[in-house]
């Protein structure tokens, strides 16, 4: 039972919590600015949890077992994933306490090495949950049901199709962070003035009014100028 709740929170953690974090930076910066509670949701306040419970029970099992630590393959990956982890977290809580200084970058070196990290967690987790799969095989003598490994296989090819395609969103995102606008930038998503418009003489146009409103309009102060030449309209002197 040890085994089986380490493995299973583990596999949860990393390879359903860390990815949809993941996904949801990507696809939804340049769309709403809630982004960052799914991705904070996901992985902090759900993940490290779900994470450090599942990595403890595996030395707990191994001391129940009376067993060896960190001798085999697995027990070695897990530590050093576990360590990447852990380091990942408190990269992003640097990263967040940091956002609102003056006259930093959109994209620090700190922030590529976020990315850059995450992806490398996410990508050791499907090798560390293999190995954890043929490890249990190997040691009990039981193997796992078929649906598992169909749906690791399954997962591991959609997850990184699904995040590279929302790559093509960069080149939305990178045009409102350099025109201040959407929730990339944490400003409102529409401006009310042309960012291109340099001009101090240019005003900010609120809306503009459509052809059918413009002839409504001359209509309306034609009749009045019409309404004016009246006879009965003229002032007697």
């Amino acid at each position: 039972m040890l085994v089986l709740g380490h493995g299973t929170l583990l596999s949860i953690g990393f390879l359903v919590l860390l990815p949809l974090g993941s996904l949801a930076a990507r696809w939804s910066r340049t769309i709403t600015p809630r982004w960052f509670k799914v991705h904070r949701w996901s992985n902090y306040l759900l993940g490290l949890p779900v994470i450090l419970v599942g990595w403890l029970l595996g030395p707990i099992a191994v001391f129940d077992a009376q067993a060896s630590h960190f001798l085999d393959a697995h027990q070695i990956c897990g530590l050093i994933l576990f360590g990447l982890f852990l380091l990942q977290i408190f990269l992003g809580r640097y990263i967040h306490a940091r956002r609102n200084l003056p006259n930093r970058s959109a994209h620090p070196p700190s922030n590529i090495l976020h990315a850059c990290f995450g992806l490398s967690i996410i990508a050791l987790a499907f090798f560390q949950v293999c190995s954890g799969m043929d490890k249990w095989e190997r040691v009990t003598d039981r193997p796992h049901t078929h649906w598992a490994h169909v749906a690791l296989k399954v997962w591991a090819v959609v997850l990184p199709v699904a995040y590279f395609l929302g790559l093509s969103l960069l080149k939305r995102q990178f045009y409102q962070e350099a025109q201040g606008l959407g929730p990339a930038a944490g400003s409102k998503y529409v401006s009310l003035s042309s960012p291109a418009s340099n001009s101090p003489n240019t005003s900010n146009t609120v809306f503009e009014v459509g052809d059918d409103e413009e002839n409504e309009f001359d209509d309306h102060r034609i009749t009045k100028e019409a309404e004016s030449k009246l006879p009965l309209l003229h002032t007697q002197h």
